[in-house]
């Protein structure tokens, strides 16, 4: 005798999200051609000082990593939003299941990407620190912040926070695009506003925004911001899913 037993949500989810992972494969080629260009650029000095004393002179160029992290959350919100596309929404269809299992295992895939991405960062960081080491004279480089174990990890979460949540924002302006195409028009503006805004008044609109998150100095507290925050944005994303497919 034969049972036939219906698949759960999680298990159709869990089959999408793996299979995400091997046919997305060029997704993470492109993080590793990003990160690669951003430290192409991190070896630019991004200031420098100099001072003479007693017929000597000194001076110093300082570097930084900043910007490779910069482009991996570009690289993150640009996925972000790719996946919202009609092409990859089509690729579910494969597999029985539904709307929520789509958007589970893109949020699955997103997180597992962000956490990639942190870690890819933070060692590409380290690799611009020994390429300068080696492109400078040993002795007169000065190599700060150099990570213990501990500090790594925090560093590593911290940036696969940050991308998360630029994850989530761009998973929800993709969907925005796809229920109207004149959201294309209308975001832009609705940031162009605000950066007039901004300039207008001094950072009375978007610097509280950044400094929610930016300012924040307890990890803990941190990361229950970028979550609750996320989560809001999934959950969007999920409700204008729904509308985009009773337009369809």
């Amino acid at each position: 005798m034969m049972f036939w037993r219906e698949a759960s949500v999680l298990d159709v989810a869990h089959k999408q999200f793996v299979y995400k992972l091997k046919a997305y494969i060029n997704v993470f080629s492109a993080l590793v051609g990003v990160q690669l260009l951003g430290l192409l650029f991190s070896l630019n000095p991004i200031g420098g000082s100099g001072t003479s004393s007693g017929g000597m002179s000194f001076s110093a160029q300082y570097y930084s990593g900043d910007i490779i992290v910069w482009f991996t959350l570009f690289w993150g919100f640009v996925v972000a939003v790719t996946l919202t596309q009609k092409g990859y929404r089509d690729i579910d269809f494969t597999f029985v299941s539904n709307r929520l299992s789509h958007h589970l295992s893109n949020i699955s895939f997103l997180l597992t990407t962000s956490l990639i991405g942190g870690v890819s960062a933070l060692c590409a960081s380290v690799l611009l620190k020994v390429i300068i080491y080696f492109m400078n004279d040993p002795e007169v480089t000065v190599i700060k912040d150099s990570y213990a174990l501990q500090e790594w990890i925090l560093g590593v979460l911290v940036i696969a926070l940050y991308l998360f949540l630029l994850t989530s924002s761009g998973y929800f302006v993709g969907m925005l695009v796809q229920l109207n195409k004149i959201f294309i028009v209308i975001l832009p503006a609705i940031l162009f506003g605000f950066l007039i805004l901004e300039l207008m008044f001094g950072g009375a609109f978007v610097s509280p925004i950044v400094q929610f998150f930016a300012t924040e100095t307890s990890f803990l507290l941190f990361s229950l911001k970028v979550l609750i925050t996320s989560s809001l944005l999934f959950v969007s994303s999920v409700f204008v899913g729904r509308r985009l497919e009773v337009r369809s």
